[in-house]
């Protein structure tokens, strides 16, 4: 994985695929839950968005890696960021774990049937284990988000722990603008 990326650290730029991604899939995890019938239509794209997640979300902790390595000294806010980089990870390859399980056993059980009128109907044969899977992934969705709001809260807040270690601004005796010394 290359650190750099455009001349900065790759990370930051890694890490809004999980942040868009990731909420994004849980809501559509949410409603094809609900609605299981809207798997035949959706669920591929769906998979694939997760899949792009999940990949985000490596490529995010991995990018993160190779920048805390480079950081000559580590605060507590940083070791607890890298904590959580590596717990939304392990979620978010659990949910599209789950959500291909979800997908797969729903588009098996479902069949097309035709009425009287001529129209198609997708009907989802019931399994007693697509409730079962579809409320695990519902679970799983809200966790990768919650890890993933929480890792960034904490990303967040070591970036601007650090910045404030740093001076250089009005209150640490830096120049202020607007300031004259006269002519």
């Amino acid at each position: 994985m290359p650190e750099e990326l455009f001349g900065i650290p790759s990370h930051p730029l890694m890490v809004h695929l999980p942040v868009v991604l990731l909420p994004l899939c849980a809501l559509i995890a949410l409603v094809l839950a609900v609605r299981p019938s809207f798997v035949r239509h959706y669920g591929w794209p769906f998979l694939g968005l997760s899949l792009v997640a999940t990949i985000g979300t490596v490529l995010a902790a991995s990018s993160g890696e190779g920048l805390e390595e480079l950081l000559d000294e580590r605060s507590d806010a940083i070791e607890q960021h890298a904590e959580w980089g590596d717990r939304t990870r392990l979620i978010a390859i659990v949910f599209f774990v789950l959500a291909a399980a979800f997908v797969y056993l729903v588009k098996r059980s479902q069949r097309s049937t035709t009425d009287s009128t001529g129209s198609t109907h997708t009907v989802v044969k019931r399994s007693s284990a697509i409730p079962v899977l579809a409320a695990l992934l519902v679970v799983s969705a809200i966790g990768a988000t919650a890890s993933v709001i929480y890792t960034g809260h904490t990303g967040a807040k070591s970036a601007w722990e650090d910045a404030g270690k740093e001076g250089g601004g009005a209150e640490s005796g830096g120049e202020s603008g607007g300031e004259s010394d006269g002519d």
